[in-house]
């Protein structure tokens, strides 16, 4: 499947849970996109995502996709709260959490996906106005179809 079918799939997945928000899918459209295999744990991983931006109070949240010959590049950014500067160094431990009813494994659990797909993955507050950005990286071999 190309990366950006699969994206967009997941996209339209969460919007409908989410009419009352703004899904923006972002990314080139006239470079030669990469077909990925992926498991449906990174479908997760990008709900989880996508959740937390809504329960940080996001209206609006843009999903940015990149790729070059090595890596593809997953942007989630939003215009939320962002991130209280108490929990930031914590951040990705399990049972931390910024909602009160919140069990704090959103975060964790996409971090560890990503990770086993040999990826990375941050987050931090964005630098103009209100929100958090969430970048993931991810080596494309691993996950690259096998052309034939």
């Amino acid at each position: 499947m190309m990366i950006t079918d699969y994206i967009e799939s997941i996209g339209k997945q969460w919007q409908h849970e989410h009419p009352e928000l703004r899904l923006e899918t972002l990314y080139a459209k006239d470079k030669d996109t990469p077909q990925l295999v992926v498991d449906d744990t990174f479908r997760q991983a990008l709900i989880s995502l996508l959740n937390n931006a809504a329960d940080a109070g996001a209206t609006h949240i843009s999903l940015e996709l990149s790729w070059d010959h090595t890596n593809l590049h997953i942007r989630v950014m939003d215009n939320g709260s962002g991130l209280p500067a108490n929990i930031r160094h914590t951040l990705g431990t399990p049972f931390v959490s910024t909602k009160a009813d919140g069990q704090g494994l959103g975060f964790y659990l996409a971090q560890a996906v990503i990770s086993r797909m040999g990826g990375h993955i941050r987050i931090q507050n964005r630098e103009q106005g209100n929100g958090a950005y969430v970048h993931i990286q991810l080596p494309l071999q691993p996950i690259r179809a096998e052309h034939e």
